[in-house]
């Protein structure tokens, strides 16, 4: 289960994990804060799982990506403090439940306005979100869903979804010089207002004149747009830092969350993977593979595979959708082929068989075995 503890004006000071086990961990603002991403920040019954990770955004914020597979609750918690403050507070930034049980008469507080005594709990707490954004922020939700493809884009994980967005948008056309700065532009201002800025980065991408674009945003809808134009992601992206320029970069998967592709051949009935391409480490441009290293590729059938991750990388992905991948295969040798057999005559003509008898005739059979003195 997941649960928080309010101070005043309900700021989140305290975030208690019970996992499967039984055991509960308890993460404060103020400790949070002060250990950072050391696991000294939750105080609990033993270590922290391995799964659960910590990042410093910044000086005074601390992102914790946790998450049980058996419960089925992942979260994305952010320890911070506004500037020149001394009060801390968490902010719960992403909260998933793949095995929801919303309860029979759960209408949550967004729906009757008021909040109801104990009603907070973990079951009901992502459809309770969800509405709250289908009533408030409607654009923005719908503009999420709509550019990513990501069906579960919700409350809790839309910035999320927007970095991805950014990570692929296609920026030259928008005055953006990196995925960060449209991150940063997407995220500023009130719900409508990102949806505004959203759509408008679109309109740009798509070279269209901003005001008639949104326009005919506003009167048909998102899907009407996007049947005759770009989402604005291209293939690849622009986050990645680096690229590989040659095939002995890669190397097998290290990290079965990690998104991206895998060059596998089938052995006896078997596939096996010859090398991984992670998303984050595209090729530069042509990837050479050569036939001395790489023979199994050469010899067997090959295929590229994009697997769905499980559950358990929802800490670490939040829900995000997996982006495809285009493949072109181009065969080349540097070995002579046979030569092909001429089709003009030889120069001169091969000997006639000569006509005339031999001199002497070939000795007949005789019938009866030859008898030696």
């Amino acid at each position: 289960s997941f649960d928080l503890l309010l101070g005043e004006r309900g700021v989140i000071m305290e975030a208690h994990v019970t996992l499967s086990s039984g055991g509960t961990y308890i993460l404060t603002a103020d400790k949070c804060l002060q250990d950072g991403t050391s696991p000294n920040a939750w105080t609990g019954p033993g270590p922290i799982p391995s799964s659960w990770t910590g990042t410093n955004m910044n000086a005074v914020e601390t992102l914790w990506k946790v998450g049980d597979s058996d419960v089925g609750i992942y979260a994305d918690i952010v320890c911070t403090r506004s500037e020149g403050s001394t009060v801390s507070r968490l902010n719960i930034q992403g909260l998933f439940e793949t095995k929801p049980n919303r309860p029979p008469n759960g209408d949550g507080f967004c729906a009757t306005g008021s909040i109801q005594s104990k009603a907070g709990t973990t079951h009901a707490t992502s459809w309770i979100h969800s509405k709250c954004l289908a009533e408030n922020l409607p654009q923005l939700v719908q503009t999420c869903r709509a550019l990513t493809g990501n069906p579960i884009c919700g409350p809790f994980n839309v910035n999320e979804n927007i970095q991805m967005w950014c990570d692929h948008a296609d920026l030259g056309r928008t005055g953006m010089s990196s995925a960060q700065e449209c991150y940063n532009s997407l995220t500023s201002g009130s719900d409508k207002e990102m949806a505004m800025t959203w759509t408008e980065t679109l309109c740009k991408i798509n070279q269209k004149n901003v005001e008639q674009c949104l326009t005919e945003i506003s009167q048909f809808g998102l899907d009407a747009f996007l049947s005759a134009n770009s989402d604005g992601m291209i293939e690849g992206g622009n986050s990645a830092t680096t690229c590989a320029s040659s095939v002995d970069e890669y190397g097998p998967q290290e990290n079965t969350c990690e998104q991206g592709v895998s060059v596998e051949y089938e052995e006896n009935g078997v596939w096996k993977q010859a090398f991984f391409i992670p998303a984050t480490k595209p090729p530069c441009g042509n990837l050479v593979i050569d036939a001395e290293q790489y023979e199994v590729l050469f010899v067997n059938k090959v295929r590229f595979a994009q697997c769905d991750l499980s559950s358990d990388c929802l800490v670490e992905n939040s829900c995000l959708p997996i982006l495809g991948f285009n493949v072109r295969l181009d065969y080349a040798t540097n070995d002579c082929p046979t030569p092909a057999p001429t089709m003009s005559p030889t120069m001169s003509p091969s000997e006639a068989p000569s006509k005339s008898p031999t001199k002497a005739p070939t000795h007949a059979p005789t019938e009866s075995p030859t008898e030696y003195p």
